[in-house]
């Protein structure tokens, strides 16, 4: 039989390759969502820090009792003094017990507290921590040490540019008269002082050694607030000062690359933190926990 020729012509429909073709854009576009989220997402967990030689000293629940700095206002409430069973306070007293036992083989008694970026919580960990260590009886002296940005001063009532670190390190007052007590909170503390152009150059100074060797002798522990570790070197010279160096890293912000970067920035300065504190863990994304336990604990 002779083979006879289709009357019409023999294609694809149209319309079939136009929804194919959505489809697998639609497939292939989020994918590619997938892996740029997990790529790009922030440390979740406790594990991800450790996985990165690095020891988590406590971690800290997210709290809705603490809303974020609005910094155009004026004065901030410290969550230990106002809401002193919150969680992360609760928290924080566990943390309190590591930097003890932390602080017996330290070569000062002198802590700084850093993050690798801005956002992670640092300034409201080392407010809430002081508040804590004084509450717990000890001699405690919190120093706003960011003086390019600092407004740990808001918490105090105080206003910046009162006599602070800038002013006691430019050699314009003596270190008695920069330290101010706080009666709710129970603490020492230390203002940044008018921000100063040449804030490492100052804190390489004899008197930046002279008021840690008085913080040392006079104070059962002082709490040094620093800027982001990758933004400046501030936190890298007045690491080396102290006996610890905390870094904060909070939940699903920071990036295990932010981190490494950080830790490097450490490195090439011969130490290392002492250990993470892992703030703004969310407890309801870890089932049963420790914060289940205390909360039952503390309902009986």
């Amino acid at each position: 039989d002779k083979a006879m020729a289709s009357p019409g012509t023999v294609a694809p429909k149209r319309s079939r390759i136009v929804a194919m073709a959505l489809i697998l854009g639609l497939l292939a576009g989020s994918g590619f969502a997938l892996v740029r989220s997990y790529m790009s997402r922030g440390v979740r967990s406790t594990e991800e820090i450790e996985a990165l030689d690095l020891s988590v000293y406590g971690t800290i629940p997210k709290t809705n009792a603490a809303s974020a700095p609005d910094k155009r206002g004026s004065h901030l409430e410290v969550l230990a003094a106002k809401h002193p069973t919150d969680l992360a306070v609760e928290s924080l007293r566990s943390l309190r017990t590591s930097l003890h036992f932390g602080m017996l083989d330290a070569k000062n008694k002198l802590c700084t507290i850093t993050s690798s970026r801005p956002g992670e919580g640092k300034s409201f960990i080392s407010v809430n921590l002081a508040t804590v260590l004084a509450k717990g009886g000890q001699k405690t002296c919190l120093i706003d040490a960011d003086m390019r940005r600092g407004y740990l001063h808001r918490y105090f009532g105080l206003r910046r540019k009162e006599a602070g670190l800038s002013t006691y390190l430019a050699g314009d007052v003596s270190i008695e008269e920069i330290i101010h007590h706080d009666e709710a909170t129970g603490l020492s503390f230390i203002a940044t002082g008018d921000y100063p152009p040449n804030p490492a150059e100052l804190l390489m100074h004899e008197r930046f050694r002279e008021l840690c060797d008085y913080l040392n002798k006079e104070f059962d522990i002082a709490v040094f607030d620093t800027p982001p570790v990758l933004a400046v070197t501030d936190p890298i010279i007045i690491g080396k000062a102290t006996g610890m160096t905390m870094l904060v890293a909070r939940a699903e912000v920071v990036m295990a690359d932010q981190i490494r970067a950080a830790l490097k920035k450490f490195d090439a300065n011969g130490f290392r933190p002492t250990g993470v504190i892992f703030n703004g863990d969310d407890p309801k994304t870890k089932g049963y926990t420790n914060y289940q336990y205390h909360y039952e604990y503390k309902s009986r």
